[in-house]
């Protein structure tokens, strides 16, 4: 098999990626409020990330794409956009 690019790599997994989450992505978005990261694919529930997407082609080029899905996801948490006032209960049994 030919090496692709990751635009054409991107669109032939597309639609087998979002069948197994069983949801479409958001494929290729900017996030400009977290500090403009990028992932391959992110899928969401409202404001909260569910699933952030690296492809690679071939394991240790370009960086580790669990790594990288962990920062991004890390970048996403952290904005304020996103956080949410815990309430603390008191359990008693």
């Amino acid at each position: 098999m030919p090496h692709l690019n990751k635009d054409t790599y991107r669109k032939l997994i597309r639609n087998v990626v979002d069948s197994a989450v069983g949801a479409s992505g958001e494929w290729v978005k900017t996030l400009d409020w977290a500090d403009g990261i990028s992932p391959d694919a992110s899928w969401w529930h409202n404001d909260f990330l569910i699933q952030a997407l690296e492809l690679k082609n071939t394991l240790g080029l370009s960086g580790d794409a669990i790594i990288q899905a962990i920062i991004a996801y890390s970048k996403v948490i952290s904005q304020k956009k996103v956080r949410q006032p815990y309430m603390f209960r008191s359990v008693f049994i």
